[in-house]
């Protein structure tokens, strides 16, 4: 039952996140940075359905805001290792089923989380 509690405190973390590339390298950011792979992540709030249709590179900033607030003290070649693993596992898990089109995104992404060790 404990991990359960666990859990839906970290979905809701999750949700209620503000991200990680505005928080921490805003003021770090030039005009030639915008092309960061961190930077412009926006599903945060999303369903599956949107994740499905999003860029890699939204998939990959998003994730980066994940981990980055799971794990705020890893690098960034570190985090963007555990965003790579994070977003694949995304997209493994909700490949080819529409079934999972009406989940947020942060469910399945806090389930996958815990499958790669990341809580």
């Amino acid at each position: 039952m404990l991990f359960i509690i666990q859990q839906i405190k970290k979905d809701k973390e999750l949700e209620n996140q503000v991200s990680y590339s505005d928080e921490v390298y805003k003021e770090n950011l030039s005009s030639n940075s915008r092309n960061e792979w961190y930077v412009g992540g926006n599903l945060h709030r999303s369903k599956i359905e949107e994740w499905k249709s999003a860029t890699d590179e939204n998939k990959m900033a998003t994730c980066a805001d994940f981990i980055m607030k799971m794990k705020p003290n890893i690098s960034i070649n570190e985090a963007k290792s555990h965003a790579l693993n994070l977003k694949n596992c995304i997209d493994e898990a909700t490949y080819g089923s529409d079934y999972t089109n009406d989940e947020k995104v942060t469910q399945i992404a806090a389930t996958c989380a815990i499958i790669l060790g990341y809580n």
